[in-house]
């Protein structure tokens, strides 16, 4: 599932994750509003999220029916860790395992500390205009997409990664574009994320999965790059010690950031590949 309503992963996928076909049957979700489910896109008063959970639990149940399988693992990344999580949590029945890639536990608190270490890396570096935009706007957070682009558009700089040997650089998403499953139509479809999050972001400002979800009925496994925004690293700590599941594990991939699958397959794929054994990535 991929990170941002009307997100795409499909690329992402197909450029650094092959491996991974070698092991398991893939099936690579557009959410309603991306590239290859444009014709979902929904109406502002109809995009919540409860709607995406439901969508979710409907390609999960096609896919059990459609390949006659019933471990289904469910692979969620950035944003789409919080409609796979409140999935796995309503029909454990349906999915043999979670695994959450850079699992988000509360936005707001997250967004918060990412503003005060930006505002910090401006000043510290000489961004003096930034750190004065940023300051006079406040934290957040804020109404529309577009007034948390000085953290989007900063968040590399502030937070820079090592990309030495890494299978995706730092065009992400922008970089994936150029695969065979997308027409020219879809791949300008990929940016209908904007408007999904321009939707849907403030109304999952009151989430805290501390709160929310402190229990899960499946086993659940966690990836994090070590150079992840350290804001979402403390948040993601303090749920996890609380999180009672039949099992649970956890991944830190040295020399990754927020996309550290895409950046690091090499230590990812090894670490799904136990899943297809009984004790999972944990052993225990």
């Amino acid at each position: 599932m991929p990170g941002p309503p009307g997100g795409s992963e499909i690329g992402g996928v197909r450029r650094h994750l092959p491996e991974l076909e070698q092991r398991f049957v893939v099936a690579v979700w557009d959410r309603a509003g991306g590239p290859r489910s444009w014709s979902g896109f929904r109406a502002p008063s109809d995009w919540r999220l409860d709607d995406e959970v439901d969508d979710l639990v409907a390609v999960a149940r096609h896919l059990r029916e459609r390949l006659g399988r019933d471990r289904i693992h469910l692979v969620a990344h950035s944003g789409g860790t919080i409609a796979g999580l409140l999935a796995v949590r309503q029909h454990p029945e349906l999915f043999a395992a979670y695994v959450g890639v850079g699992q988000v536990v509360s936005l707001r608190e997250a967004d918060r500390s990412q503003y005060a270490d930006t505002v910090t890396w401006a000043r510290r570096t000489g961004r003096t205009a930034l750190a004065d935009r940023m300051t006079a706007q406040g934290p957040p957070p804020y109404r529309d997409v577009w007034a948390y682009e000085p953290l989007l558009t900063n968040e590399a700089g502030a937070f820079p990664a090592d990309r030495e040997g890494a299978s995706e650089d730092e065009t992400g998403t922008v970089g994936n574009l150029g695969v065979s499953e997308y027409s020219l139509l879809e791949k300008a479809h990929l940016f209908g994320f904007l408007d999904g999050w321009d939707v849907l972001y403030p109304r999952l400002q009151e989430i805290d999965f501390r709160r929310d979800v402190r229990q899960l009925a499946v086993p659940g496994y966690f990836v994090d790059g070590a150079q992840e925004v350290p804001g979402r690293l403390r948040l993601f700590d303090e749920w996890y010690a609380q999180l009672q599941a039949p099992r649970k594990d956890r991944l830190v991939i040295p020399r990754a950031g927020h996309r550290s699958m895409f950046e690091r397959p090499d230590a990812f794929v090894p670490y799904l590949e136990r899943l297809r054994t009984d004790g999972g990535p944990g052993g225990n």
